[in-house]
């Protein structure tokens, strides 16, 4: 058996480890696809790069899609614009989620 180190609620303030923020989300649909476009900014003291975002919810909160659109370099304080697209048309109601994932 191999244990891990005991978890503990501490947690580093962002002004430590920096983050990435999603700015200006705008989904686009027309009756073949779908795509969510916005961008990303970044608080990180170095570029950063292959950002990944966006998860599609229906109006009662379940994940009917998701895309990973990459933002190939987010620079060091700095913003990129990303782009996520669906291979069909998203219902009305649909609600995207966008999250910066390293």
């Amino acid at each position: 058996m191999v244990r891990g180190p005991v978890r503990t609620d501490t947690r580093a303030p962002a002004s430590e480890t920096r983050s990435s923020t999603i700015l200006e989300v705008g989904p686009t649909t027309d009756s073949y696809s779908a795509s969510v476009h916005g961008n990303v900014a970044s608080s990180f003291g170095e570029d950063q790069e292959f950002v990944q975002v966006v998860v599609a919810r229906d109006a009662s909160r379940k994940i009917i899609g998701a895309d990973a659109g990459y933002v190939a370099r987010l620079p060091s304080g700095g913003t990129a614009q990303f782009e996520a697209r669906f291979l069909e048309p998203m219902p009305g109601g649909t609600k995207h989620e966008t999250y910066a994932v390293l």
